[in-house]
């Protein structure tokens, strides 16, 4: 935690970093959570505080576990340092240069190694200000030894000398684990040649002694006594191989001790999502730096840089819109990105922003491009949500379950592998290492395979993807035009049946004397006669306006298939002997040849 405030004066800001114990090791992430502390002022530092309580004994442990967390800022730190001991009511009638002398080495060494520089607080009294002007004074005074220059080192150093760290750790706890298999085995080796030799030589007293009159009442007590205690020893050395095996088992089948995945040098990771999902955001977080434009991107672009302790290549590729289609252009820039690291990737980042409805249409039109890859892309395929701040007091696991089935769908297509980002905060870099270390997972689940699919297949599936959009377009345009071309010949069909039945009351009642003047009949008939008239020309209209349609739809034409394969031009042929007729029934059907190898019904896909 970070604090500014006015004291003696000036102004000053402190950070404070969780504190460690000295006879345990911290976890990977209490170290990095200490190492923050650099990010929290950015410019650098004028002085590192090492505190000190008087009241405990400052031994070589000690001295190990701070050196051990102290080398994770360089070496350039101890010219920037200053110890600050604390609980000055310890010291007595000593001075703290007393106090110092009479320690053991490890705290002479450690003031040594500081320059002499060091400082005693008497914390329980606040109201004497001269102890902080003492202390500023001497820190002036370092200042002025640096030439005024902060201690400022560079984190991608910390963070590899943080990773460097905890591998020797894991190393160290391989090796002692392989030794202590080593000497399981070779203990159990022992005791089971010992047991042998023992058992022989059991074997061979009895045979030795096997008859009874050789031997005197004495020595038959001291060989009954000799073969007990082979005896006995036989059983304890049963009971020994009985732990031994027991122990080599379980150290064989537990593995390494706390062995995380494999570690991996270099991180390959390709981003795919929509547009305004905070994809290059997140490309840029994970490279902590402004490395891809902000602005909407319509090319795919590759970045290397070290991050979390790993050298990363992060792919960015165009992103798309879930309410409308990609053309060919844009999709095939999409699976460009496949050959901007030919080794293939370690993972396959979907990005999706916590800030908007995952619905299934967002699942439908990811599902459009994913399948460009292949089905094999599911087994190196991570969620990256962004916009953690939208999760208010929920955790993401809640979030998911609170969500309609085309995103719990998604997860569990991802084997439920995924991660939430708090982009806005870059000096969080605990994020980095969960992230790296969720991706080092399932690359060992995949047995360190890197997605490296076909491009030859991706090709293909690019260009069967445009054919049937071709297809469908087709299609759907022979429908309009038979639909058009049957709504011309019902309107046709009903304006001549009007027209006759017009015609026929006008004859009917082509007499005077057929229906009198002024007569309710009359009326009717001139009322009739209107609605009919007013019938035909709303037909005509209609059919003015079908014919016009249908007219500019055969203008159209069928869409182009430009680039078709054979299949495809004996669809066409096909397609272009489609006829719409009227059966007796006056339904739609479609004729078509027998031979053609197609049917007349199509799925609505």
């Amino acid at each position: 935690m970070a604090w500014q405030g006015q004291v003696a004066g000036m102004q000053v800001t402190v950070v404070d970093t969780p504190g460690w114990y000295s006879e345990s090791d911290c976890t990977q992430q209490q170290d990095r959570e200490i190492v923050r502390g650099l990010t929290l002022s950015p410019q650098g530092f004028d002085a590192v505080l090492i505190v000190i309580s008087l009241d405990f004994k400052f031994d070589q442990v000690s001295l190990d576990t701070l050196q051990d967390h102290i080398k994770l800022f360089g070496d350039s730190i101890w010219n920037h340092t200053m110890l600050l001991f604390t609980n000055q009511d310890t010291l007595g009638d000593r001075s703290l240069e007393e106090f110092i002398e009479g320690e053991d080495r490890p705290l002479r060494w450690l003031v040594d190694k500081c320059g002499n520089t060091y400082h005693c607080l008497h914390v329980t009294d606040q109201t004497d200000i001269s102890q902080h002007y003492e202390l500023f004074e001497k820190i002036e005074g370092m200042s002025a030894k640096n030439q005024g220059r902060l201690f400022r080192p560079d984190m991608k150093d910390v963070d590899l000398r943080l990773h460097e760290k905890f591998q020797r750790r894991i190393i160290k706890k391989a090796l002692l684990h392989k030794i202590e298999q080593a000497v399981r085995r070779r203990e159990l080796e022992l005791f089971q040649d010992h047991k042998n030799n023992l058992e022989k030589l059991e074997q061979d007293i009895k045979e030795m002694t096997s008859s009874t009159l050789t031997l005197s009442s004495k020595s038959r007590t001291k060989k009954k006594s000799v073969l007990s205690d082979i005896e006995n020893q036989i059983q304890g050395l049963n009971a020994n191989i009985m732990k031994s095996m027991g122990q080599l088992r379980s150290s064989m089948d537990f593995g390494v001790p706390s062995s995380p995945p494999k570690k991996l040098k270099e991180l390959r990771i390709l981003i795919l999502g929509e547009k305004l999902s905070g994809k290059t955001t997140a490309a840029n977080f994970l490279l902590r730096g402004k490395v891809f434009p902000a602005q909407p991107n319509d090319g795919c672009m590759a970045k290397a840089g070290p991050g979390g302790g790993v050298q990363v290549t992060v792919v960015d590729t165009p992103g798309w819109y879930s309410e409308s289609d990609c053309t060919q252009q844009q999709d095939r820039e999409i699976v460009r990105g496949l050959t901007l690291s030919p080794q293939g990737f370690d993972a396959v980042l979907i990005v999706i922003s916590l800030d908007f409805k995952f619905d299934q249409v967002s699942l439908d039109t990811l599902q459009d491009h994913i399948k460009l890859f292949g089905d094999s892309i599911w087994n190196h395929t991570m969620l990256l949500f962004t916009n953690q701040d939208t999760l208010g007091d929920r955790s993401l696991e809640e979030f998911i379950e609170g969500e309609d089935r085309p995103l719990r769908w998604l997860v569990d297509k991802c084997g439920n592998t995924y991660h939430c980002l708090h982009v806005t905060d870059q000096t969080d870099i605990s994020q980095h290492y969960e992230l790296f270390e969720k991706i080092e997972g399932m690359s060992a689940k995949n047995q360190g395979r890197l997605f490296r699919p076909n491009m030859k297949d991706v090709d293909l599936r690019l260009h069967e993807k445009f054919q049937r959009r071709i297809i469908k377009k087709a299609l759907e345009h022979k429908i309009e035009q038979a639909v058009r071309r049957r709504e011309l010949e019902l309107c046709q069909d009903l304006k001549k049946n009007l027209e006759k039945l017009q015609q026929d009351i006008k004859e009917i009642f082509s007499s005077p004397l057929a229906l009198p003047t002024g007569s309710k009949s009359r009326t009717k008939k001139k009322s009739v006669l209107s609605d009919i008239e007013n019938q035909i020309q709303g037909l005509n209209a209609n059919i003015m306006k079908s014919m016009g349609q249908l007219r500019s739809s055969m203008d159209f034409g069928v869409p182009s298939m430009s680039g078709s394969t054979q299949y495809m031009d004996e669809f066409q042929q096909w397609l272009s002997h489609l006829h719409v007729r009227t059966n007796q029934d006056s339904t739609l059907t479609l004729n078509y040849s027998e031979s053609s190898g197609y049917e007349s019904h199509f799925s609505d896909d």
